[in-house]
C-alpha cells in the first residue's frame, strides 16, 4: 500500500478536532444531581437464568428489570416491586400498581390480578398467594391449573416454612374464625377453632409446620387492657389434636395475665413461649394514698441512673414465659435475678444472664455478665462462664443446640450443654484471636465468630486475616491464606442460612453448609481491592471474581456455577456482573450510565507514618483538575477512614452531615479522609499528629494551596474538629457538627434515652479513663481550650439530638463569642444528630461549600457568614 503524505496531513485538523470532540466531557453543576439513582439488586433465580433488579430515581418513578442471564433478554416493569421467581424458575411475579403481574418464563403466558399488595410462592413451588391486609382479601392460584381460591375477611395469613400449608385468621366482618389449609392434599380450607367469645390474633408455625399456635382474646383485666387466651394446634397434617393455655392454669404465676403479644413455638412443636404481664392495680386516690413523685438516687446504686432491672421496675414489666404442653408446665424464663434470655438452637434449654452482675462498670473496667443455662424440661440451672463481656457477638449459641460459645481471656470457649464442661477450643493455635488494634479503654475483644454449621459439627472463627473451622474438640482448619498475602478473609452473608430468633447482641449467628459451601470475601489490607471466592470441602476456595472495587451485594445459583456480584468504585457507579467460576464476565445492568458524560475526580490511597504506626488516608482529586493549578484541600475526620478508597457516593444536595465527597471533587476541590489511631488518654495529640502527617504527605504532591486546608467532622469526628483548631492553626476554616464541646459536663450528665455518658469516656469513642477532674479532661475540652481556636469555626448541630445534647454546641458558641472569635452557629429546630428534615439535609451542605468557599476560595460571604 502506498503511503499519501499528503493526504494524511489534509486529515490531521480533522482527527485532531474529532478526537478533542470524543474526549470532552461536561462540569457537572448542582442543577443536574437529579439525573443520579441506585441501582438495586434484586433475585437470581435458582438456577441462575434469570435475574431481577430495580432502579430507584429521586421523583420515584422506580422500574424493575427482569433479565435472562443467558440469552441476555430484558423486560422493564415501570414502577415495578418485588420480583420473585417460583421455585423451579418457571414463574416469575411482581407487583404493579397494586396488581399481581404473573409470567410464565418458559411459554410467556401472562396473568394479572387486581387489588393485592403483598405476594408470593410458596415454597413448595406449587402456589402464588396474594394478600390484601387493608381489604382482607386472600387469593391462592394453582400453578399448575392456573385455578384460583378467594378468601374474604381474612384478617392475618400466615404460611407454614414447607409452603404445605398455610393458616388465616378470618372474622373482620364475621364470625371469628382460625382456619388452615393442606395445600399437598385436599386443598381445602378447614377450621381449626371458631367462636364468637372473642378474636384470634398472633398466628405463628414451628419450624416443620407441624404445630401452630395463635392467641384469643378472652376479656379485659380493666378497661382497655385485653386479656388474652393461648392455643395450640399440634399433629398436621393428619391427626390435629388442640388445647388452650389459660391464667387460671394451676402454675400461672399468680397477678398475671396473658397480653397479646408475639408468640414462638419450640422446634419440636410442643413448647409456646409467650409474655405474662402484672395485672394493673388502680387505688383509689385519696388523702391518705397520694404519694410524693420523689426519685431516689444514692451511692449505693449500681449504675446512674438506678438500674432498670429493680425488683420495682421487673414487678411491673413483662416477663418471656414457656408452656411446656408435653407436661403442661408454664414456666416464667425471666426472673429478677437473671431477667435476660435467650433460647439455645433446639429450644430445649434456654441461656440466662444478669446485666447488672458486674456493676460499676467503672469497678470492673467493662461490661460483664455470668452466664447460665437453664434446662426448659426440669427447670435446672447450671453455670455456664463467669465473666463474659457483655458485648457484641462475644456470646453465641449453636443452631442444634449442643454447645454455646464464648469468648474469655483471649480465646474462644465452647460449653458442651449435655456434659456441662467448657473447652478453650483456640488454645493450641498460636495466633492473637483478639483485636490487636482495638485501642478503646477496655479489653480487646475479638475478631470475630461467623457461626456453626447447621449440625453443630464445626464452628468459624476469625483471626487478624483468615477465616478458620474448629470441630469442638479443637482441632482447627486455616479455611484461607490472608496471612501470607496480607489479606483478611471473611464469610459473607450470601452464603449462610437463616439466624435463629431472639437476636440480642447477637448471641445468635447464621449457620452455614459444608455439603454446598459458602461465600468467602476477601479484602487487600495493600489496595483494598477485592476478592469473592466460593469455599467447598471437595475444591477449596475458588475465586469467582476480583477487583480494585467495593463489593455490594453477591447472589448465586442453586448449583453455584452461576454468581451475581454487584460492586462500585468511587468514579463508578454501581454495576451488576455475571461471574462463572470459569473466569467468565458479563455486565448486567450499571446505574448512571450518564455519568460517563461528565468530569469525575478519582480516588488514590495515601500512605503515612503517625505514632509509629503505618497509616493509610484517601485523598480524592477535583473533577475538573488542571495540572499545574493549586486546590484548596478538606480534610474530613472520624477515626479510621482509608475504607472508603472505593466508596460511590451519587451527587446529591440532600446529606445528613454536610459532607459530600463528590460534590466536593466536582466544586474544585481536594478531599482527604485519613486513618486516626490513639495514644491512651490522648485524642486531642494523637488525632493531630496523625492528621498533620497524612496532609504533610499530600502537600508533598505539590498540587495543593497550604493556606486553603479546611477541616470537618461530625459527631466524634465534630468533637475532633473542634479540639484541633484548638492545637493548630493549619486550618484557613472548620466545621463541627453535633459534638461535645465539654467533656466534664457531658461526662456528668445523661444521654436523650437517660443513660449515663460516663461508659463513653471510660470503655467506648472519647477513650479517657481518668478522673473528670484530671488534667486529660481539661486538655481534651474545647471551650477551655476556645481561646486557642483561631480558625474560623461553624458550628451545627439538631436541638433533638438524643446523642449528644444540644447545649454541647451552644457552650462552644457562647465560649467563642464571649471571646469574639469568628465563628457561626447553626441550630436546626426538631432535627436529631443526623438530619433527617430534608430541607435542613440541603441547608447544611449549601452553608457547609459556602463556608469552605468563603475561607479557602476567597468567595464574598453571605451575611450570615460574615
Amino acid at each position: 500500500m502506498k503511503f499519501n503524505y499528503k493526504t494524511l496531513c489534509a486529515l490531521l485538523p480533522f482527527l485532531a478536532c474529532c478526537n478533542v470532540e470524543a474526549q470532552q466531557k461536561k462540569q457537572l453543576t448542582p442543577e443536574e444531581y437529579g439525573l443520579w439513582h441506585t441501582l438495586s439488586t434484586g433475585v437470581l433465580s435458582h438456577t441462575g437464568k434469570w435475574v431481577t433488579y430495580s432502579m430507584l430515581y429521586p421523583n420515584g418513578r422506580d422500574t424493575l428489570f427482569l433479565e435472562n442471564t443467558v440469552a441476555g433478554l430484558k423486560q422493564h416493569f415501570p414502577f415495578g416491586t418485588d420480583g420473585k421467581f417460583s421455585p423451579s424458575d418457571e414463574w416469575f411475579a411482581h407487583i404493579q400498581h397494586d396488581t399481581v403481574k404473573l409470567q410464565n418464563l418458559h411459554s410467556g403466558s401472562k396473568y394479572a390480578y387486581d387489588g393485592f399488595s403483598r405476594m408470593g410462592f410458596l415454597a413448595n413451588g406449587g402456589y402464588l398467594y396474594a394478600y390484601n391486609p387493608a381489604a382482607g382479601n386472600l387469593l391462592l392460584v394453582n400453578l399448575k391449573n392456573k385455578g384460583v381460591a378467594m378468601q374474604k375477611n381474612v384478617q392475618e395469613f400466615l404460611p407454614d416454612d414447607s409452603g404445605n400449608r398455610a393458616a388465616i385468621i378470618t372474622g373482620k366482618n364475621s364470625l371469628p374464625t382460625v382456619k388452615w389449609i393442606d395445600l399437598k392434599g385436599s386443598a381445602k380450607w378447614q377450621t381449626i377453632s371458631t367462636t364468637g367469645n372473642g378474636n384470634y390474633s398472633s398466628l405463628v408455625w414451628n419450624a416443620s409446620g407441624e404445630s401452630l399456635a395463635f392467641q384469643q382474646q378472652t376479656g379485659e383485666i380493666i378497661a382497655s387492657v385485653p386479656s388474652f387466651e393461648v392455643w395450640l394446634a399440634k399433629g398436621f397434617p393428619n391427626k390435629i389434636t388442640i388445647k388452650s393455655l389459660q391464667p387460671n392454669h394451676p402454675n400461672f404465676p399468680s397477678g398475671h395475665y396473658i397480653p397479646e403479644s408475639g408468640l414462638y413455638i419450640s422446634k419440636d412443636g410442643n413448647s409456646v413461649f409467650f409474655d405474662v404481664a402484672p395485672i394493673p392495680q388502680k387505688t383509689p386516690e385519696t388523702p391518705d394514698t397520694k404519694k410524693s413523685t420523689v426519685e431516689i438516687w444514692h451511692n449505693k446504686e449500681k449504675q446512674l441512673p438506678p438500674s432498670p432491672y429493680d425488683s420495682v421496675y421487673f414487678a411491673q414489666k413483662n416477663k418471656w414465659s414457656a408452656w411446656l404442653t408435653n407436661t403442661n408446665t408454664v414456666r416464667v424464663l425471666e426472673t429478677t435475678d437473671l431477667p435476660e434470655v435467650l433460647l439455645t438452637g433446639d429450644d430445649k434449654h434456654a441461656l440466662l444472664f444478669n446485666p447488672d452482675t458486674y456493676k460499676p462498670h467503672y469497678v470492673y473496667n467493662g461490661d460483664y455478665i455470668d452466664l447460665y443455662i437453664l434446662d426448659l424440661a426440669t427447670g435446672e440451672i447450671k453455670l455456664v462462664a463467669t465473666k463474659v463481656a457483655n458485648e457484641y457477638a462475644r456470646t453465641i449459641v449453636s443452631p442444634s443446640g449442643k454447645y454455646v460459645a464464648y469468648f474469655k481471656e483471649q480465646h474462644w470457649w465452647l460449653y458442651d450443654i449435655a456434659k456441662s464442661i467448657s473447652m478453650n477450643i483456640t488454645q493450641n493455635v498460636d495466633v492473637p484471636w483478639y483485636n490487636i488494634e482495638f485501642d478503646r479503654p477496655r479489653e480487646k475483644g475479638p475478631y470475630g465468630c461467623a457461626g456453626f454449621t447447621l449440625d453443630d459439627s464445626h464452628i468459624f472463627l476469625y483471626d487478624q486475616f483468615d477465616t478458620w473451622m474448629f470441630t469442638p474438640k479443637g482441632k482447627g482448619t486455616r479455611l484461607t491464606k490472608g496471612r501470607e498475602t496480607n489479606t483478611t478473609w471473611r464469610l459473607h452473608q450470601a452464603g449462610a442460612g437463616k439466624a435463629a430468633r431472639n437476636v440480642k447482641n447477637d448471641f445468635t449467628t447464621r449457620n452455614w453448609s459444608l455439603k454446598t459451601g459458602f461465600v468467602l470475601k476477601g479484602v487487600s489490607k495493600d489496595d483494598l481491592s477485592e476478592t469473592i471466592s466460593h469455599y467447598s470441602v471437595k475444591s477449596g476456595v475458588h475465586n469467582v471474581w476480583h477487583g480494585e472495587a467495593q463489593v455490594d451485594d453477591v447472589r448465586y445459583s442453586n448449583d453455584w456455577k452461576t454468581f451475581v456480584v454487584t460492586h462500585h468504585r468511587f468514579d463508578s457507579s454501581p454495576a451488576m456482573w455475571l461471574c462463572e467460576p470459569s473466569g467468565k464476565q458479563k455486565q448486567l445492568a450499571q446505574a448512571n450510565k450518564q455519568q460517563s458524560k461528565y468530569n469525575w475526580g478519582k480516588s488514590e490511597l495515601i500512605s503515612y507514618t503517625a505514632l509509629g504506626k503505618s497509616l493509610k488516608g484517601v485523598l480524592v482529586w477535583p473533577a475538573n483538575y488542571e495540572a499545574g493549578k493549586k486546590y484548596p484541600m478538606i480534610v474530613n475526620i472520624y477515626e479510621r477512614k482509608a475504607h472508603l478508597l472505593h466508596e460511590y457516593t451519587p451527587p446529591s444536595l440532600s446529606t445528613d452531615e454536610g459532607m459530600n465527597v463528590t460534590n466536593f471533587s466536582h466544586e474544585g476541590y481536594f478531599v482527604l479522609l485519613p486513618d486516626i489511631i490513639y495514644a491512651p488518654n490522648d485524642i486531642a495529640q494523637s488525632s493531630l499528629a496523625c492528621v498533620t502527617a497524612a496532609v504533610n504527605v499530600v502537600l508533598e504532591k505539590g498540587v495543593i494551596n497550604p493556606q486553603g486546608l479546611g477541616l470537618v467532622g461530625h459527631s466524634f469526628g465534630g468533637f475532633e474538629t473542634a479540639l484541633m483548631v484548638s492545637y493548630t492553626d493549619m486550618f484557613s476554616a472548620a466545621i463541627a457538627g453535633s459534638m461535645i464541646s465539654d467533656p466534664v459536663g457531658y461526662y456528668l450528665t445523661l444521654d436523650g434515652w437517660g443513660d449515663s455518658n460516663m461508659w463513653r469516656f471510660e470503655e467506648y469513642q472519647m477513650r479517657i479513663n481518668k478522673p473528670y477532674y484530671s488534667q486529660e479532661f481539661q486538655d481534651h475540652s474545647p471551650i477551655m481550650r476556645a481561646k486557642f481556636i483561631n480558625t474560623p469555626l461553624l458550628i451545627w448541630m439538631g436541638d433533638k439530638d438524643c446523642n449528644v445534647p444540644w447545649w454541647e454546641s451552644m457552650k462552644l458558641n457562647n465560649a467563642l463569642w464571649r471571646l469574639n472569635k469568628k465563628h457561626a452557629y447553626l441550630i436546626y429546630r426538631g432535627d436529631d444528630h443526623v438530619l433527617y428534615n430534608p430541607e435542613n439535609r440541603k441547608d447544611i451542605y449549601l452553608r457547609s461549600l459556602h463556608w469552605f468557599d468563603v475561607h479557602l476560595k476567597g468567595k464574598p460571604a453571605q451575611d450570615w457568614a460574615k
